[in-house]
C-alpha cells in the first residue's frame, strides 16, 4: 500500500526527477511504447488468451477483474488515462506522417484498453481529457480535423472489438463499456464523424467565425450536460427515490449501493471525519493505509467492510488518512503545477499533454483510488513538468 516509507521514496523521486532529469522527451516517448505493450497484453487477456500464464493463479470468476502486467483493471485503466493525453497532444503537434501514425496507433490502442477495462472512472477521465483538448487546441479548422480523427479512432476501437467478438470470441462487458458496445448510437456517431471530416477536407464551409460558434455551442452543451446530470441525481435520490430506473440507478441514485458500494463508503467515512475525529486527526488524518481500520469504527454489521481498504475517492481518502493539512498540500501542489504549465508551456505539446493528464486524473480520482502501482506515476509526471519549467523548454514540440 501507500505507506509512509513508500510515500517518502516517491517524494525523493519527485525531487530527483524535477531537478536532474534531462532526457524528458525521450522518456515520455519510451513510456508510450512501454504502455503500448501493456495494453496489447491486456487485449490478449481480454480475448481469453494467457500466453505467459499470468492469470493462472486466479479463480475463473475473478479473471475479468485483472488485465495485463498491471493487475487490477482499475490500475490498468488508470495507466491508460495517464498516458493517452500525452499521445493526443503529440498527435496534434506531429508534422510528419510517420509520427502521426505512431501516435494515432497508440490512441486507438488506448481507447480499446479503456473499453476492455470496463472501469467507469476511466470514462470520467476520458471526458475531462477530450474536453480540455477541444477548448485548448481546437482553434482552427485544421485542429478540428485532428479532433475528428481522434474521435474516429475512439469509435473505431469499439467497432473493432465488436467485430472480434462476432468472430466467436467471447468478451466480458460491464458498465459504460457494455452500454457503448451494444449501442446503435456508436454507428451513427461514427458515420457522422466521417461525413463531417470529409466535408472539412473537400469543402471549405467551416470558417473561423463558424468555429467560434462551434466552441461556444460545445461550451453550452458541456454546462448543460453537467446541470442535467446534477439535476437527475438530485431528483432520483431525494425527490423521487421510489422510481425504478433500472441500470441507471447505479449512476443517478446516490444511495449506499451507488457506484459499487461507493455510496456506502462515503456515507460512512465523511460523518466519521466530521463528528468522530479529534482536532489532531482532522488536521493530520489517521495515517496512511488506515481506511479499513477507520471503517471498522462505523461497522453496523449491515455491510461486510472487509473488502474496503480504500475510500474509492482520492480526495476523501486523503482527507481521512492525511487530514486537512495533507489534502490541502496535495491539492496546492497539484493545482499549482497546472497553473504553472498553463503560464509557461502553452506551446509545448509534452507540457500540455501533462496538463490534460492532470485534469483527467482529477476527474478519474472522483471515483478512483490511490495505490502503489500507478499513483506514483502521477507525481513523476508532475516532476517531469517541473523539469520542463525549470529548464525553460516551453516552446518544444514533438
Amino acid at each position: 500500500g501507500m505507506g509512509l516509507v513508500y510515500s517518502f521514496l516517491i517524494v525523493l523521486a519527485y525531487f530527483f526527477v524535477s531537478r536532474q532529469l534531462r532526457q524528458r522527451d525521450l522518456i515520455l516517448q519510451w513510456l508510450l511504447g512501454c504502455v503500448s505493450i501493456v495494453i496489447v497484453l491486456g487485449l490478449i487477456h481480454a480475448l481469453g488468451m494467457d500466453p505467459f500464464h499470468q492469470l493462472a493463479p486466479l479463480h475463473k470468476e475473478d479473471l475479468h477483474r485483472f488485465l495485463s502486467t498491471i493487475g487490477n483493471i482499475t490500475f490498468f485503466a488508470h495507466l491508460i488515462t495517464m498516458t493517452l493525453p500525452i499521445a493526443i497532444f503529440l498527435f496534434d503537434d506531429a508534422e510528419d506522417f510517420k509520427h502521426r501514425i505512431l501516435y494515432g496507433g497508440f490512441i486507438l490502442l488506448a481507447f480499446c484498453g479503456i473499453y476492455i477495462s470496463h472501469v467507469d472512472s476511466a470514462y470520467l477521465g476520458l471526458i475531462a481529457i477530450l474536453t480540455y483538448y477541444f477548448f485548448h487546441s481546437v482553434t482552427s479548422v485544421q485542429a478540428l480535423k485532428k479532433l475528428l480523427v481522434i474521435l474516429f479512432l475512439g469509435l473505431a476501437g469499439i467497432k473493432l472489438l465488436v467485430a472480434v467478438e462476432q468472430m466467436g470470441i467471447a468478451m466480458y462487458w460491464d458498465g459504460i463499456s457494455a452500454l457503448l458496445v451494444h449501442s446503435p448510437w456508436v454507428d451513427l456517431l461514427l458515420i457522422a464523424d466521417v461525413i463531417f471530416l470529409w466535408l472539412l477536407k473537400r469543402h471549405a464551409f467551416m470558417k473561423q467565425m463558424h468555429l467560434h460558434y462551434l466552441r461556444l455551442g460545445a461550451g453550452i452543451a458541456v454546462i448543460g450536460c453537467f446541470c442535467v446530470t446534477v439535476g437527475a441525481l438530485i431528483y432520483f435520490t431525494w425527490i423521487r427515490p421510489d422510481i425504478s430506473i433500472g441500470i441507471w440507478s447505479s449512476y443517478l441514485r446516490l444511495d449506499d449501493a451507488w457506484g459499487s458500494m461507493r455510496g456506502f463508503l462515503w456515507n460512512a467515512l465523511l460523518p466519521l471525519f466530521f463528528s468522530s475525529f479529534t482536532l489532531t486527526q482532522k488536521l493530520f488524518g489517521q495515517g496512511l493505509d488506515c481506511t479499513r481500520l477507520i471503517l471498522t469504527a462505523a461497522d453496523t454489521g449491515e455491510v461486510n467492510i472487509a473488502p474496503f481498504d480504500n475510500a474509492h475517492n482520492e480526495y476523501i481518502q486523503y482527507l481521512i488518512t492525511t487530514g486537512m493539512i495533507g489534502t490541502t498540500s496535495y491539492l496546492c501542489a497539484y493545482l499549482s503545477t497546472i497553473v504553472e504549465l498553463q503560464k509557461h508551456g502553452k506551446q509545448n505539446a509534452y507540457m500540455q499533454g501533462i496538463v490534460a493528464l492532470l485534469i483527467g486524473h482529477g476527474a478519474f480520482a472522483l471515483t478512483g483510488l490511490n495505490q502503489p502501482i500507478t499513483t506514483p506515476l502521477l507525481f513523476l509526471f508532475i516532476a517531469i513538468a517541473q523539469a520542463y519549467v525549470r529548464n525553460n523548454d516551453t516552446h518544444l514540440g514533438s
